[in-house]
């Protein structure tokens, strides 16, 4: 008896789908633009993130520091 249930599901031929392969250009090409689309505008906000950091710490560095607030010289003796 378990020698035919285990038989049994190898013995039944595997027939391969009635249409294969219908819609298969149509969804190719969705696929396509999809990735695409979400590659370039993946790379085209990383590259602008990669910019906009860039110039922001090339201004930072460039930038000069404000002058100090100026302190009225005092020697000793003088009030």
């Amino acid at each position: 008896m378990i020698f035919l249930l285990f038989m049994a599901s190898f013995s039944q031929e595997l027939k391969p789908p009635q249409n294969p392969g219908r819609f298969n250009l149509y969804l190719y090409l969705y696929l396509y633009l999809y990735l695409y689309l979400y590659l370039y505008l993946y790379l085209y906000l990383y590259l602008y993130l990669y910019l906009y950091l860039y110039l922001y710490l090339y201004h930072c560095r460039t930038v000069q520091a404000p002058l100090p607030i100026p302190v009225p010289y005092c020697s000793p003796g003088h009030p």
